[in-house]
């Protein structure tokens, strides 16, 4: 009978062993649970918070900006029409002075493009070989 009982004593403990895993393993499993759910809340409030960052500074600044910028195109826009305008009636007033304009241009355009295609002393074609 000392084997009988022995035999029972081990299958209690087995039994109780196994209850005991499966008690641990559902503790891990609401343990689990419960973290996932935590975690997916503090990523809602993450969400809630970025968003009302946004709709309280980011999209203001936005449009403030666009705004600064169209103001800015509208005055580049405003002067380039002014200059040639103004050009324009310069031209027809004094076509003499106009043509003595652009003949000065092209001396200095053509002085500054001779003098960069001319080699200087201190180069050498030899001396990069």
């Amino acid at each position: 009978m000392s084997d009988e009982k022995a035999k029972d004593a081990i299958r209690d403990a087995a039994a109780k062993g196994g209850e005991t895993a499966r008690k641990v393993a559902d503790r891990a499993e609401d343990t689990a649970r419960d973290m996932g759910d935590s975690v997916q809340n503090e990523l809602a409030s993450l969400r809630e918070q970025v968003k009302k960052l946004m709709d309280e500074r980011v999209t203001p600044a936005l449009a403030n900006a666009a705004d600064t910028a169209g103001s800015y195109s509208r005055q580049a826009r405003d002067s380039v029409v002014s200059g040639a305008e103004r050009t324009t009636a310069m031209v027809k007033e004094h076509p003499a002075y106009a043509i003595g304009i652009i003949a000065a241009v092209g001396v200095l355009v053509g002085c500054i493009i001779a003098q960069r295609s001319t080699p200087r002393p201190w180069y050498s074609p030899d001396r990069y070989r």
